[in-house]
């Protein structure tokens, strides 16, 4: 386990690539997109004290963010979508698939698990993770791919069920 302590908080990462992260989900990543270490995290120290859990699914005190300026390069994801389905029409399935891929083992798999790994490539490189304290309501935004954090303390307290889901 890979620690890293900072002045006001710490992190516990386990690390791993971000393939070895989903293969128990999914069973074929191979390697990674972009080629870096991602990490997943553990837990998450917050300078009140409080320990903040990310070990689940479905949590209230989590949630995801998509940068502005990252929109337009995520719409590009229904491109890639359209361009597999034409390949799939044109007989050129397995060439469009290890072009994509740059890898073979896509060939055996499902359409429907091709188009889910073409959806989460941009959710990889895209999305990234805020939590709430749910002590004292600080918000910590994952800083880009570092393996930093950065709190934001609300001015009143509103915060709570802040990320409570609508579903």
């Amino acid at each position: 386990m890979f620690q890293q302590i900072k002045k006001t908080f710490f992190l516990y990462f386990e690390s791993s690539e971000c393939n070895s992260i989903l293969s128990d989900k999914v069973g074929h990543y191979n390697k990674l997109w972009d080629g870096k270490t991602q990490y997943k995290m553990g837990k998450l120290g917050c300078i009140c004290g409080h320990i903040i859990v990310d070990q689940t699914n479905n949590i209230s005190y989590k949630a995801h963010f998509i940068r502005d300026q990252d929109l337009e390069a995520i719409d590009n994801q229904v491109e890639d979508i359209n361009n597999f389905i034409n390949a799939i029409k044109n007989n050129e399935r397995d060439k469009w698939l290890k072009k994509y891929f740059d890898s073979e083992l896509y060939q055996n798999l499902p359409d429907s698990d091709v188009i889910n790994d073409i959806i989460l490539k941009y959710k990889l490189k895209y999305e990234n993770e805020m939590f709430l304290c749910e002590k004292c309501g600080r918000i910590k935004i994952h800083k880009g791919t570092e393996n930093k954090f950065i709190s934001f303390l609300p001015e009143d307290n509103q915060w709570i069920d802040i990320f409570k889901g609508l579903s």
